[in-house]
């Protein structure tokens, strides 16, 4: 399940107008929507719902939203997504999952973020970063307006070399089983 962090937000996302580039009928078997041809920064979505996510068949639509934000830290991407649901819960069974395009490049990291009934960004689960197909995924458990900001990502490599080895770092943990 999905967390609020109280802790903090990302900062504040103020609404824009929103078009419909996708609209699909899911029912609890699950299913895939793809945006395509829309002309927006969406296009190559993928929100993929698995089995027992939604509890009936529901009408699933999917916006992009030209909404502004003000991040407290990281550069905004440009781009919200809207999933929205009818017919069915809001709420997920099981983590939906929405894949996205990586506009920002090799030496940046997406980071996710749902936008609450404030406007405030409140942290997404991101799940993982694709850099040879420049894609990114990360999980909800309810539908939401969506949004990423791009931090650093300094070096431009992905595993961070923590100097840890085993044989001089390490200690023995004797396993009876």
């Amino acid at each position: 399940a999905f967390a609020t962090c109280n802790a903090g937000s990302g900062g504040t996302f103020v609404n824009g107008s929103s078009t419909v580039v996708a609209s699909q009928t899911v029912s609890s078997g699950g299913g895939t929507i793809t945006v395509a041809g829309s002309g927006t920064p969406l296009d190559g979505a993928k929100i993929t719902f698995p089995t027992g996510a939604l509890s009936a068949y529901a009408t699933v639509n999917v916006s992009f939203n030209r909404g502004t934000v003000t991040p407290i830290a990281g550069t905004f991407s440009g781009s919200a997504i809207d999933v929205s649901v009818s017919g069915a819960s809001t709420t997920f069974n099981q983590p939906v999952s929405i894949t996205i395009k990586n506009t920002g490049g090799t030496n940046t990291v997406p980071v996710p973020y749902f936008v609450d009934t404030g406007g405030k960004l409140r942290p997404g689960q991101l799940i993982s970063i694709d850099r040879q197909t420049g894609m990114f995924t990360f999980q909800t458990f309810h539908a939401s307006l969506f949004t990423w900001l791009f931090g650093a990502n300094t070096p431009a490599i992905d595993p961070v070399t923590t100097g840890f080895v085993p044989g001089s770092d390490g200690f023995q943990v004797v396993n009876f089983g």
